[in-house]
């Protein structure tokens, strides 16, 4: 064999190896962030379930919730034979069954809390599967995670509002739900910027109405909480974010 055929060989070999690495990078990394969104999303509801006690409802969408949490749990761990993250998603695994226990039992005060610990941990492990899988984005790969982080934190912005109107003692998070209404903002800003063909422009501006729909719901929360209306805004505001992010992935 030649010397040229033997480097064309060992080229190829690397760089099937690198692709190989970037795709394993990208399913991780869309797989953490599906489990970040639906850390809030089943917080989320539990905590609105708990509200309102609609079984019928709200236990079928949590309960569905949590499979696809199992579902990008099991992506992950077929990406990957790292060891770190190997226990991080044995560890997610656990807190997933102790979730599925809680929803046996009838709802409690306590269980609120729970749930709230049960968000927090599984998004801290997920940002560190982000970091794991990070590399070098292109700008629409970066504008499609700030979509998706809008996402999130739309979720995460409507889960304190509903901790709060639980009326649990013991749970002072109202300044919570201000810092993430400004990191909701300072995104939604970014995505302004951006210039989307004419049709997504109205997409843009529901963001913006949805927001201010996020403020007003924080402002009148010492005298009035409506956890209904912040179900449905968190719908419409992941229908509207959703439209952005499939047009981010698409120009990638």
């Amino acid at each position: 064999m030649s010397y040229f055929l033997k480097l064309i060989m060992i080229v190829f070999f690397v760089c099937t190896l690198s692709y190989s690495s970037t795709i394993s990078k990208i399913n991780i990394l869309d797989a953490s962030q599906n489990i970040k969104l639906l850390s809030q999303k089943i917080s989320k509801e539990y905590i609105y379930f708990y509200n309102i006690q609609d079984k019928k409802h709200l236990l079928k969408s949590i309960e569905q919730n949590i499979l696809m949490l199992g579902e990008d749990i099991r992506l992950i761990s077929t990406r990957t034979k790292d060891e770190k993250v190997k226990r991080l998603l044995a560890f997610f695994d656990y807190e997933k069954e102790q979730f599925l226990k809680i929803l046996k039992e009838e709802p409690e005060a306590n269980f609120v809390s729970a749930t709230l610990d049960f968000s927090d941990s599984i998004n801290e492990g997920a940002i560190f599967l982000s970091n794991y899988a990070s590399y070098e984005y292109s700008f629409e790969e970066k504008m499609l995670l700030i979509s998706q982080q809008i996402e999130f934190l739309s979720e995460k912005t409507i889960k304190y509002y509903m901790a709060v109107a639980s009326d649990v003692k013991k749970l002072s998070i109202e300044n919570k739900i201000a810092v993430s209404l400004q990191e909701l903002e300072k995104k939604i800003n970014i995505i302004q910027k951006y210039h989307y063909p004419k049709k997504y422009k109205s997409v843009v501006r529901d963001l913006s109405k949805y927001l201010k729909l996020y403020k007003k719901l924080y402002q009148s929360i010492k005298t009035v909480r409506i956890p209904a209306i912040a179900l449905i805004g968190t719908k419409g505001f992941s229908h509207s974010v959703r439209k952005l992010a499939s047009f981010h992935k698409k120009n990638q």
